[in-house]
């Protein structure tokens, strides 16, 4: 019997790569052995596991920003895929052992029902002037109990605007006294559902369930005063320390395979990485895409500072955290 370990923070996909990668491999017994959570929790899991068994999940499944700071870790191994050739060479590291699986828009998400017309923001700066305060959302950009991409993208921020008008922008944030969710899907609920009005960083992926799935009252945009930015949501890598590497590279390969992409725009707000899959105008020319990992190395540093700026804001500025824990 072949068992392969697959983990992910994407668990609404996990059981149709399951289903999929079956059906790829019908003539084995193949048993999947699977761990879904939120994105941190996948994280420490993976790390904990090494450190106490010395082996851990075959396959990962998640963001980005967790990949890369696995890639910093260790904790991924090289891996040639010859499905890599249907990639461009910025959506891959074969050295690492990742690739994307499909690329998603990060903006912000604004409720249809409160915010109409000419109060629809055009840019990140529209939602910390002061018009927004006490109505803004943000995903965590300190504590980061579940996910990472708050602080993720205000590294890329960081490096876009410059030091000094970055401050000023962090600054804003805090003095806009925003609630903050652990979870990014969690916050774009609580925009439809007029807890807050407007907030970011928003995927377009997280806020499609809602739209799409639920039809409710929040939509996505994109910010027209920074560069268009896109992540990787998710990316699909091989851990070093699993214990079947001939089924992790199987998996990894249906996983970037032409039938696996062919799926990826039925979750919602994902468009496909593979060459010739997605309609060419989703994806600009000029996309910058993050996290790099250059981009993760910067993370703590980010951190660190996003501390310094919100300690020196006064304390009845200081945000309101929301959660449901």
């Amino acid at each position: 019997m072949a068992k392969i370990r697959v983990y992910t923070s994407f668990s609404f996909l996990l059981d149709t790569f399951d289903v999929s990668l079956r059906s790829k491999y019908p003539d084995d017994h193949l048993h999947l052995i699977t761990f879904r959570d939120h994105p941190k929790m996948v994280f420490e899991r993976i790390r904990r596991e090494v450190a106490e068994e010395g082996h851990s999940a075959d396959v990962l499944i998640a963001p980005h920003w967790m990949v890369m700071n696995l890639q910093l870790g260790g904790y991924l191994r090289s891996y040639e895929s010859p499905e890599l050739a249907g990639y461009r060479p910025e959506y891959y590291d074969a050295k690492a052992g990742w690739c994307g699986m499909a690329l998603s828009p990060v903006g912000m998400a604004y409720n249809t029902q409160r915010v109409k017309g000419a109060d629809i923001p055009n840019g990140l700066w529209d939602l910390v002037g002061g018009k927004w305060k006490n109505r803004l959302a943000v995903h965590e950009i300190v504590d980061n109990k579940e996910g990472q991409m708050g602080l993720t993208y205000l590294t890329v921020l960081r490096e876009i605007m410059g030091e000094v008008r970055w401050t000023d922008f962090v600054r804003s944030i805090f003095l806009s006294k925003p609630a903050t969710y652990d979870c990014m899907p969690e916050m774009a609920l609580n925009i439809s559902l007029g807890n807050s009005d407007v907030g970011f960083p928003a995927t377009s992926s997280c806020v499609a369930y809602y739209t799409e799935m639920q039809q409710r009252d929040v939509a996505h945009r994109m910010p027209k005063d920074v560069p268009y930015l896109m992540t990787f949501a998710p990316t699909i890598a091989i851990l070093k320390h699993g214990e079947d590497p001939k089924w992790a590279e199987r998996a990894f390969d249906y996983g970037i395979s032409e039938d696996w992409e062919a799926k990826v725009e039925s979750f919602g707000g994902k468009i496909p990485m593979r060459t010739g899959m997605a309609n060419p105008a989703s994806i600009p020319p000029d996309v910058k895409l993050f996290p790099t990992l250059d981009h993760a190395r910067k993370i703590p540093q980010t951190r660190d500072a996003v501390i310094r700026i919100r300690d020196s804001v006064a304390p009845g500025a200081q945000q309101v955290h929301v959660t449901t824990r």
